[in-house]
């Protein structure tokens, strides 16, 4: 079996114990959650039920079925009665049901994420940090959770699916040298401790796993009935197998450093359990008699309720200075001081963003102006992280204007003309933010409309020039007529939250394309850094791997997105984001850590542009927007001319049907001319390996490269705009 050798650039830690170490214990969740969101609606109340008894710091799950399901979760299940600290991974949608990682973000920062493709489904790694003092030295504790959800069936051909799944996984893991405090779980789907992929798991590998619960044949045992899982039900409702409990499915395993410390991490002996099954429910539904004496009957029927399955809980104890406070930070970020549709008195607000990674409450704070306006908060306004609160002086939706107001004060109003906004901390001194609107010198002055902060979190947000008039009113406002804005959200020309997704995009490179696909002739040549950090590129992104993770791939691309209403402002003043990627030989461009579709986090505004560069082939543009699914935007060049700027001028029909990157172009400078065969391709003659020379792509720089492809394209140019 081939192994790849794909491992992040850590950082080389070392962790400093002394006097101030301290112990924080944290609570570990593994849940199928069953098809969520589909099946009976109110799951997610259920699921808020179970988390606010165990209140975990990390949670894994298996079978969510949308990022939507994900965010319900968050917003409705975990951030609730006042908590605001969780927070989640970027969703990956895999061929069947996928994973998830929600995790306490006052403890744990996500540093990255993988996905480790079996063919049925990923199994996902995330890999967080713990968040602590010793940051400030370079310092801290790193958990590697993989969530797994292997293939269900008893028969030989199922144990040996899951054999293969697993060993996926040892490829992954077992060739990650920094990897520490290692968790694998989920629903393994395992019925005895003798199955091969069980045995892969615990016996064997670099990192080989540890079973804090018995070993042994579990499935419909009276012996291990205190850890079964599945099902919680006799009866089927929602989806779900029934049968009652009498199979462990459902696992968390961890490496040997987390059974000893040895990495400022452990496992508290006897803390992992089948949470929930009291061992007097075999073969019976969880509500079935007895009533289970350890937990709240709520717990219990919502357990029964969320899913077919049990979580797996444990709790582990680290070593580590605390938390370092988080700042205090807030951002006035849109101002209605002058409504229309509403008296003045009714219908003044103003909205505040919280950019950190923690809620903040306002409780004792101050608003003010220059002159004799003053207000004190007199109860709790949290400000939640990334998220907003609305402060006005009526919070009548009935005469404020149809908006949610989340705080009413008083003594203190807005000026149609010039006015001031200024935060103070409870001490009456300390500022934390300040506007000074100036009644339309610099800033905007609309009447019946708000003043809308539009640049990013890290400017001035007291620049008359970063304001602009709300166009629309958006669905934060009841009704569809009234005064414009978008009070308590990132209204439409905000730049407050930014978007997390990926791209799907395909592309072929002429130089190296055959028949229907391209040549890997280059793979064992291609550099383990990005190659587009010279002239003309300037790209100096950090993308890089320890080794060539795929035999698939043909060479590094560049990516460029551009965001612009329409494609004649989509020129380099609308980049938003740039990234290396590889370029599979079906020509399909891949994350250069996981494989998979590469992922972005940015702001997009209007529509998004693609432009992918290549080192030796002219650039190619999308020739509108892309097309965006659930968060995955695609682009494919190969299927027509019209599918690239500029049309039969911006790339080449290689075959039939088929279009592709012009090649030719040596030096990069979006022209294929005598200077690259002069200044490129001449001094290169001869050579093997990965030169800038080789058109064609097979390792060499010989006459097939000048004959072949760049005779026949010179005179060609790109047609991307700059």
């Amino acid at each position: 079996m081939r192994s790849y050798l794909l491992v992040f650039l850590f950082p080389v830690l070392f962790f400093s114990a002394g006097a101030n170490a301290q112990k924080d214990t944290v609570l570990v969740l593994y849940y199928n959650l069953l098809s969520f969101p589909e099946g009976d609606p109110g799951r997610e109340a259920r699921l808020r039920t179970i988390n606010s008894y165990l209140q975990a710091d990390i949670l894994v799950v298996n079978e969510l079925v949308d990022n939507e399901g994900a965010n319900i979760i968050l917003s409705q299940s975990l951030n609730v009665y006042g908590a605001d600290h969780y927070s989640k991974a970027l969703f990956t949608n895999g061929p069947d049901s996928d994973n998830m990682l929600f995790y306490n973000s006052s403890k744990f920062t996500l540093y990255s994420q993988y996905i480790i493709q079996t063919g049925l489904r990923y199994i996902n790694e995330y890999v967080l940090y713990y968040n602590s003092t010793d940051l400030a030295l370079g310092d801290t504790i790193f958990l590697y959770f993989y969530s797994a959800h292997l293939k269900a069936g008893s028969q030989p051909p199922d144990e040996q699916q899951r054999l293969y799944e697993v060993r996926k996984f040892r490829e992954r893991v077992d060739n990650l040298p920094t990897a520490e405090n290692i968790f694998f779980g989920g629903d393994l789907n395992l019925y005895y401790s003798g199955e091969p992929a069980y045995d892969t798991l615990v016996n064997y590998g670099v990192y080989a796993l540890n079973d804090p619960l018995p070993a042994g044949n579990w499935h419909n045992s009276y012996t291990y009935r205190l850890y079964h899982t599945q099902s919680t039900r006799t009866s089927v409702f929602g989806g779900g197998a029934d049968g009652g409990l009498d199979d462990r499915f459902d696992f968390i395993l961890f490496s040997d450093d987390v059974a000893s410390g040895a990495n400022k991490m452990k496992y508290m002996p006897g803390s992992c359990m089948a949470f929930g099954n009291d061992g007097n429910h075999l073969n019976k539904a969880l509500v079935d008699p007895p009533v289970n004496p350890n937990l709240p009957d709520s717990v219990v029927q919502a357990l029964y309720l969320m899913s077919d399955h049990l979580p797996v809980i444990c709790r582990l104890e680290i070593e580590a200075n605390n938390q370092p406070p988080v700042p205090e930070r807030l951002i006035i970020a849109e101002i209605m001081q002058n409504p229309n549709n509403v008296f003045d008195s009714d219908g003044e607000w103003f909205e505040i963003f919280n950019p950190t990674g923690q809620g903040i409450d306002l409780n004792g704070w101050y608003i003010k102006d220059n002159d004799y306006d003053i207000h004190q908060i007199n109860t709790t306004l949290v400000v939640p992280a990334g998220g907003f609160a609305t402060l006005g002086n009526n919070a009548d939706t009935a005469v404020n204007g149809n908006y949610q107001c989340d705080y009413q004060y008083i003594n203190f109003y807005l000026s149609n003309g010039a006015d001031e906004i200024i935060l103070l901390k409870p001490d009456g001194y300390t500022e934390v933010d300040r506007v000074e609107y100036d009644g339309g010198v610099t800033w905007p002055d609309p009447t019946g409309a708000s003043m809308i902060f539009i640049a990013g979190v890290d400017e001035d947000n007291n620049i008359g020039q970063n304001w602009i008039t709300a166009q629309e009113r958006e669905l934060t406002f009841s009704g569809t007529s009234g005064d414009k804005g978008s009070p308590g959200t990132n209204g439409n020309g905000q730049n407050l939250l930014l978007e997390e997704f990926m791209i799907q995009v395909r592309v072929f490179l002429e130089g190296p394309f055959q028949i229907s696909a391209m040549s890997t002739a280059l793979n064992p040549d291609l550099p383990l850094t990005q190659p587009f950090s010279v002239n003309p590129w300037n790209y100096n992104g950090p993308e890089a791997v320890t080794g060539i993770p795929s035999l698939d791939i043909t060479d590094w691309v560049l990516i460029e997105l551009r965001d612009a209403p329409d494609i004649s402002l989509a020129d380099s003043g609308s980049v938003i984001a740039r990234k290396a990627s590889f370029l599979n030989k079906d020509g399909y461009l891949a994350d250069h850590q996981s494989l998979g579709n590469p992922f972005f986090i940015e702001n997009i505004k209007d529509s998004l542009y693609i432009v992918v560069y290549h080192r030796n082939h002219l650039a190619v543009m999308s020739s509108s927007g892309m097309i965006e699914i659930a968060g995955v935007y695609s682009w494919d060049f190969t299927v027509g001319s019209g599918k690239a700027t500029g049309g039969v001028l911006g790339h080449k029909e290689v075959v039939q049907g088929i279009w592709a990157m012009t090649g030719g172009d040596g030096d990069g400078n979006g022209q294929t001319n005598n200077g690259d065969k002069n200044d490129v391709w001449v001094p290169q003659a001869g050579l093997d390996g990965y030169q800038s020379g080789d058109f064609n792509m097979d390792g060499q720089v010989n006459n097939g490269d000048k004959i072949e492809v760049w005779e026949y394209n010179t005179g060609s140019g790109t047609q991307v705009p700059y």
